[in-house]
C-alpha cells in the first residue's frame, strides 16, 4: 500500500472544503445545543471574535490652573473585536486586541492576568488538548463577562461619571450647533451682494427699533428666530447639619444645630431648563431677511398662474331601480332633471400651461372628456418665476393679494 503525504503533495480543494464543512457543522451543532461557544480547534481559536468593554474618555472642560483640557471617563460600549490586518500584512487576532485593552489591566482569574490566561488556552489548543482548552476558554469568557458587568455597575453607580458624561454630551451638542451655525452663516455671506459695509457690521450697528422691524419683516417671509433650550445645573457641595430634637420660641419646628466636622458632606445637583433666544440666531434671521428683501415682496405676494386638467362627470346621489328601465329612459330622465345627480369635478393634473398641454393627450386615453382650465391654486410670485412663468393672473387689492402665511425654506441661499 502506497501512502502519499498531503503535506508534500498539498491538500486538494475538495478535501479542504470537506474539512471546513465538517468544522462548520460542529460549530452549528454546538450552538444548537445551547452550550457556551468554544472554538473546536486551534485554527478556529485564532479566528474567534470576542466582545470587549471599551471605556471612552472625552473632554469635559478647561483646567484654568494647569491651562489644559480636562478629560475624564464619559462613556462605555461593548465592541465586537475581529481579526485585523495592518498595512504591512501583519494579522492581529481579536484575542490579542482583547488582551491589550486597558479595561482588563486589573483582570484576574485564579491570580492569572488576562494575557496569561489566553496564553495557557492557546498552548492547550496548539498541543491538541481540545477539551481542556474549551473548558478554559468558556471559563475565561464567563470571567470576562462578570468583569464587564462589574465595571459597568461601578460606572453607573458613580455620580462623578454621570456628571462627566452629561457635561461631555452637552459640550458635543454645543459644538455641533456652533459648526452648523457657522456653515449656514458662511453660505449666507457668500450669497449676499457685495457692499462697502460688511453685513456683520451693518447688523451690529442696527438700533433696537431697527432690529425689531427686520424681525417683523422676517416673520412676514415665514422666518422665525429659533428658541434654544438650555439645561441649567447647579452643583452644591456642603456639610449637612443634623436636625435638633428641641424647638425654641422663635423656631416652632425643629432647627439645625451648628455645623461640626463630624457632620457628613453631601453634593446636591439641581437641574432646570431655560428657553432663551440667542443673539446669533437673531442676527442670522435678520441677515436672511435682508437677502430676501432684495427681491421685494416676491416671497409674500401670491398669484394664480397654474392650470388644472379636470374631468367633469355626473354622479347619482340616490340609487334608482334599473331592473325594468332601459338606458334610453334613464337618459331621458336625466335630460328632464328627474334624477338626483351631482356634478363632480376631478382634478387630474396641476402645473404650468406647457406641462398641462404635455399631459393632456395622455390623460385623454383614460378620461376622454378632460379639459384644461385655470387653477385656483395659490403660489408666490417667487415660485412662479422659478417655474419660468412670466405672465400670470394676479388678483386682490391693486391686482395682488399679500398673504403672510408662506414658510420659506432658504433653498435659494443654501443651493
Amino acid at each position: 500500500m502506497i501512502t502519499i503525504s498531503m503535506e508534500k503533495r498539498g491538500m486538494s480543494h475538495r478535501c479542504k472544503n470537506k474539512l471546513r464543512e465538517k468544522e462548520r457543522n460542529l460549530i452549528m451543532k454546538n450552538n444548537n445545543n445551547n452550550k457556551p461557544y468554544a472554538p473546536i480547534n486551534y485554527h478556529w481559536y485564532k479566528q474567534a471574535s470576542v466582545y470587549a468593554l471599551k471605556i471612552k474618555h472625552g473632554n469635559i472642560g478647561w483646567d484654568p490652573v494647569n491651562k489644559e483640557k480636562r478629560t475624564a471617563i464619559v462613556g462605555y460600549k461593548l465592541e465586537c473585536l475581529k481579526n485585523t490586518v495592518s498595512e504591512d500584512g501583519r494579522e492581529t487576532t481579536a484575542i490579542e486586541q482583547l488582551c491589550a485593552c486597558k479595561t482588563y489591566s486589573n483582570f484576574k482569574l485564579n491570580n492569572y492576568s488576562i494575557q496569561e490566561v489566553f496564553n495557557i488556552i492557546e498552548t492547550e489548543y496548539a498541543s491538541g488538548s481540545i477539551e481542556k482548552a474549551q473548558r478554559l476558554y468558556i471559563k475565561a469568557v464567563a470571567a470576562i463577562y462578570e468583569h464587564n458587568e462589574a465595571v459597568i455597575s461601578l460606572l453607573n453607580s458613580s455620580k462623578t461619571f454621570r456628571l462627566n458624561r452629561d457635561k461631555y454630551q452637552e459640550l458635543g451638542e454645543k459644538h455641533n450647533a456652533r459648526v452648523s451655525s457657522e456653515l449656514r452663516w458662511n453660505k449666507l455671506m457668500q450669497a449676499m451682494p457685495k457692499r462697502k459695509t460688511p453685513l456683520t457690521e451693518r447688523i451690529e450697528n442696527l438700533s433696537e427699533e431697527q432690529r425689531q422691524d427686520w424681525l417683523f419683516r422676517a416673520a412676514d417671509y415665514g422666518l422665525n428666530t429659533p428658541k434654544t433650550e438650555l439645561l441649567r445645573k447647579d452643583i452644591y457641595t456642603m456639610r449637612m447639619a443634623s436636625v435638633s430634637m428641641e424647638a425654641d420660641l422663635i423656631h416652632m419646628f425643629n432647627t439645625y444645630h451648628p455645623v461640626t466636622e463630624s457632620d457628613p458632606i453631601k453634593t446636591i445637583v439641581g437641574k432646570h431648563r431655560q428657553t432663551v433666544t440667542r443673539i446669533a440666531d437673531e442676527n442670522e434671521t435678520i441677515a436672511t431677511a435682508m437677502w430676501l428683501a432684495q427681491y421685494g415682496d416676491e416671497f409674500m405676494e401670491k398669484c394664480r398662474p397654474l392650470y388644472d386638467v379636470i374631468d367633469r362627470h355626473w354622479v347619482l346621489t340616490k340609487d334608482i331601480d334599473t331592473t325594468n328601465i332601459t338606458r334610453e329612459e334613464v337618459l331621458e330622465m336625466f335630460d328632464n332633471d328627474e334624477l338626483d345627480t351631482e356634478l363632480v369635478v376631478e382634478v387630474l393634473f396641476t402645473g404650468t400651461a406647457e406641462q398641462c398641454e404635455a399631459q393632456l393627450e395622455t390623460l385623454r386615453l383614460t378620461h376622454p372628456n378632460c379639459s384644461l382650465v385655470p387653477s385656483d391654486k395659490e403660489i408666490t410670485v417667487r415660485e412662479a418665476r422659478l417655474l419660468g412663468i412670466t405672465e400670470y393672473n394676479s388678483y386682490g387689492e391693486d391686482g395682488k393679494l399679500c398673504i403672510r402665511d408662506f414658510t420659506y425654506d432658504a433653498e435659494d441661499i443654501l443651493d
